[in-house]
């Protein structure tokens, strides 16, 4: 996580031409996420670009993070407006549901600012509202996220479990994720298939 975020900062802020002094980016997670491991990587990221100054020459990052209540949509949105008036080149978002990330995608669209998504979403598969629409429609443009495609999860789990010749795996996901993991184990081919897999839906309590 630590790394791909370095990696990322570093991509978002060097497509300028000319990187003026300071260069302003915008963190929003939710109340329960601040001071985890989430929000500590955030910073050690910017810390560590700051700290190799080869990296971004005479420029410095200056973070700044914000907070919203749990599942308030609007909130979440308004301080992300907020943190694009203020000037961020690039704003990092976590713990996100599917309506909040549609809308700050939307906004990363409309001004071609990046997003990082450090999870996994419903983007993973093509959004309905996208089908008949010209390929050549920047749908990915801008926002990016670190979390790896059901898809890949789904391969990967085919690769260790040939590996370890293992001849049954448990897989528990949340229940959220019940629409585009189910897909996903399809993708695995026949030929591959030398296991049972059980798939239990995690309910939160």
């Amino acid at each position: 996580m630590k790394v791909q975020s370095v990696l990322l900062i570093i991509w978002a802020v060097r497509s300028a031409i000319c990187l003026p002094p300071v260069i302003r980016i915008g963190g929003i997670f939710p109340e329960e996420l601040r001071s985890t491991p989430v929000e500590v990587a955030f910073k050690y990221a910017v810390f560590s670009v700051n700290r190799e100054r080869k990296l971004l020459g005479n420029s410095t990052l200056v973070y700044r993070t914000l907070y919203y209540k749990n599942s308030d949509i609007f909130q979440a949105t308004k301080l992300g407006c907020q943190l694009i008036s203020e000037g961020i080149s690039a704003l990092f978002a976590s713990g996100v549901d599917l309506s909040l990330e549609s809308h700050l995608k939307s906004l990363s669209f409309a001004l071609d600012l990046p997003l990082i998504l450090p999870t996994s979403s419903f983007y993973d598969s093509e959004p309905f509202w996208t089908r008949n629409l010209p390929t050549s429609f920047p749908i990915n443009s801008f926002p990016l996220k670190l979390a790896p495609t059901k898809s890949l999860l789904a391969f990967a789990l085919r690769d260790a479990v040939t590996f370890f010749n293992w001849t049954r795996v448990a897989v528990i996901y949340e229940e959220h994720d019940a629409n585009a993991m189910d897909p996903s184990m399809k993708l695995i081919p026949e030929n591959y298939v030398r296991y049972k897999i059980f798939a239990e839906k995690f309910h939160h309590h």
